[in-house]
């Protein structure tokens, strides 16, 4: 009987310069040799145990189950085609056929990851994506608009729409949302997995001390109550600043009484034991959750002097007096 191929060649897709292989494997009941041969006419070297040009056989000659592989280096646009593994003995011959396609059209090699990040937040790079293929490719970056069910170009925050890497000179909520890239070249287009940038939004001040006034030596606490993003990737924290704009540490008779979180919510004191009159000025309570992404309020501690306060204690007796005074003699 005439050659059984058992393993045909299958279709192979390669970028240009990069080498092609096709695999052929036929039973026979006699001597067995192989030949290639292209659909378009186009011809073949000469079957050759070694490479000639940009082609290698091997092996030309074969019995029985002996695989037969056409190998061609260094792909070219030119050598795009259907290849035939023809299979022949004393009785016959049979033939299996696959094609080559050589693209050009670019092939993205780096699809671009979802993010999350905060709001207002100064980025260098926030989405990438790589291509390869022939030529000078050029990357366009586009965000899915549900409104118009098409892709539109990003926000004018996006200062780099036409690089590999999208960055944004800030980010706002108005950025969250789908995007891909398109890598093009003369020969086609092709765009890129989607990737999601989710927004999330800074901390929230609902609630801090009102301004306060207070005698040298008192025990006096501010307190400031913060809220943050259930999306916020990053826990919320509180610090104080003083009047100099000077993170207050808990040092000398500065205690940071409470920083308590609860859920999304956290509560701080901070604590004057005793309160000097260095500490007289204004307090910004700051909550954040990412060094770019905070909220701030600010309150008043007013500090009076030991002689002061006693002055303004012995005139209100003095005042008691006169009152009580008067009253007698009425």
């Amino acid at each position: 009987p005439c050659p059984e191929i058992i393993r045909k060649p299958e279709n192979v897709t390669v970028l240009p310069n990069q080498t092609a292989k096709f695999n052929c494997l036929a039973l026979s009941h006699g001597a067995l040799t192989y030949d290639w041969n292209r659909q378009d006419g186009k011809q073949l070297p000469e079957t050759a145990e070694k490479s000639i040009d940009r082609w290698l056989y091997l092996p030309t000659y074969s019995h029985f189950t002996t695989v037969h592989v056409l190998s061609i280096y260094i792909a070219q646009i030119k050598d795009e085609g259907w290849y035939c593994c023809v299979a022949t003995n004393p009785c016959g011959s049979n033939e299996s056929c696959a094609w080559l396609e050589v693209d050009t059209v670019p092939k993205i090699v780096k699809h671009p990851s979802p993010v999350t990040e905060s709001e207002n937040n100064n980025l260098t790079q926030l989405l990438s994506c790589l291509a390869t293929g022939l030529g000078p490719i050029s990357y366009q970056w586009e965000i899915y608009e549900l409104s118009s069910n098409s892709w539109i170009e990003p926000s004018n925050y996006a200062v780099n729409i036409s690089s590999p890497e999208l960055v944004f000179s800030v980010i706002t909520e108005d950025d969250e949302g789908i995007y891909h890239c398109v890598a093009s070249n003369n020969d086609g287009s092709i765009e890129s997995d989607n990737a999601t940038i989710t927004v999330y939004e800074a901390p929230t001040i609902y609630a801090i001390s009102s301004s306060i006034k207070s005698c040298e030596g008192q025990k006096i606490r501010l307190t400031c109550n913060a809220t943050n993003d259930p999306d916020a990737i990053h826990p919320l924290q509180i610090d104080w600043y003083n009047f100099n704009n000077v993170q207050v540490k808990p040092e000398g008779n500065h205690i940071l009484l409470y920083n308590h979180t609860t859920g999304n919510e956290m509560y701080s004191v901070l604590q004057f034991d005793p309160v000097k009159s260095t500490d007289h000025g204004e307090y910004k309570c700051r909550a954040f959750n990412h060094p770019q992404s905070f909220a701030e309020s600010k309150t008043n501690l007013t500090v009076e002097c030991v002689y002061m306060c006693s002055c303004a204690l012995l005139y209100l007796r003095t005042y008691e007096f006169a009152l009580i005074h008067t009253y007698v003699h009425a």
